[in-house]
C-alpha cells in the first residue's frame, strides 16, 4: 500500500464531498452544475490515480489509466464550463 496510492483516494473524497455541498446550495445555477462535473473529474482522477497504484499487471494499469485520461478531460470541461 503506497501512501501516494492512499492521497489519491483522500483526494477523490475530498472533491466530491466539496462539490456536492457547493451543488447543494442551489442546485438550478448553472455555476453550480459546471463545479459539479469539474468536481466529479477531479473524483474521478484521484480513483484512477488510487487504482493504478494498487495494479497487479499491465492489464490493471492500463484500465486505471484510461480512467485516469477520462477524468483529466471531464476535468478540463467542467472547469471550462464553470469559468
Amino acid at each position: 500500500m503506497s501512501l501516494i496510492s492512499l492521497i489519491g483516494l483522500v483526494n477523490a473524497a475530498t472533491s466530491i464531498a466539496i462539490a456536492l455541498f457547493v451543488f447543494s446550495r442551489n442546485p438550478s445555477g448553472n455555476t453550480h452544475k459546471a463545479y459539479l462535473i469539474f468536481g466529479f473529474g477531479v473524483c474521478l482522477w484521484s480513483v484512477g490515480y488510487f487504482f493504478w497504484g494498487f495494479s497487479q499487471d499491465s492489464r490493471e494499469a492500463l484500465l486505471s489509466l484510461k480512467v485516469l485520461t477520462i477524468g483529466a478531460i471531464v476535468t478540463n470541461s467542467g472547469y471550462l464550463e464553470f469559468i
